[in-house]
C-alpha cells in the first residue's frame, strides 16, 4: 500500500494519462520534484520503477481492450500509447507470456466455453513480471461473446 501522497498523486496522474505519451519528467514535474528524486521515492514506495509501472498499466489496459472489443491489435497498441507496434508485441509477450492475438483468442475461447449469459466475468491473468495473478473484470454478452457491453477499466491487483 502506498503511503506517500506524492506517489498516490503520481499514480493517479499516470492512470488518467495512460494513453498519452507519458514521460517520467512530466510526472515528476507535476509533483514539483526532480526526476531522480521521483524515481527514488517511487521505487521505495511501490517496489518498481515508474517506467515499469507505466508499461505495466498500459499492458493491463491493452488486455482489457483486447477482451472487450474487436479492434485490430495494432490500433489497440496505439490507443494505449505505444507508438511502435513491434515494441508493443514484445512487451506484451514478456509480461503476459503470449502475444496479443494469442491472448485475445484465449479470452474468446474461455468465454465461449461458458455458453450461458454471464453479465460479469472475472478473468484471472498471470503476470509474469510481478509473479502474481490479477483479476480482470470484463462484461460479456450472451454466449460469452467479447463484444463490449460496458467497458470496465478496473484491474484488481491480487496477491492470491
Amino acid at each position: 500500500m502506498v503511503t506517500d501522497d506524492r506517489i498516490r498523486k503520481a499514480i493517479t496522474y499516470i492512470r488518467n494519462h495512460i494513453s498519452d505519451d507519458l514521460c517520467i519528467d512530466k510526472v515528476a514535474e507535476t509533483l514539483c520534484v526532480s526526476k531522480n528524486y521521483f524515481i527514488r521515492i517511487f521505487k521505495k514506495e511501490t517496489g518498481t520503477t515508474p517506467a515499469n509501472f507505466i508499461i505495466q498499466r498500459k499492458i493491463e489496459k491493452a488486455q482489457l481492450l483486447l477482451v472487450t472489443n474487436d479492434l485490430p491489435v495494432k490500433q489497440t497498441s496505439y490507443l494505449v500509447g505505444f507508438e511502435d507496434f513491434s515494441y508493443f508485441n514484445r512487451v506484451f509477450k514478456k509480461i503476459t507470456g503470449m502475444t496479443p492475438n494469442e491472448y485475445r483468442r484465449k479470452a474468446k475461447s474461455q468465454s465461449a466455453t461458458d455458453g450461458k449469459y454471464n453479465p460479469m466475468k472475472r478473468t484471472r491473468i498471470w503476470n509474469r513480471e510481478y509473479k502474481k495473478p490479477f483479476l480482470l473484470e470484463t462484461a460479456f454478452l450472451s454466449r460469452g461473446s467479447p463484444k463490449r457491453f460496458e467497458l470496465l477499466w478496473t484491474v484488481l491487483q491480487t496477491a492470491t
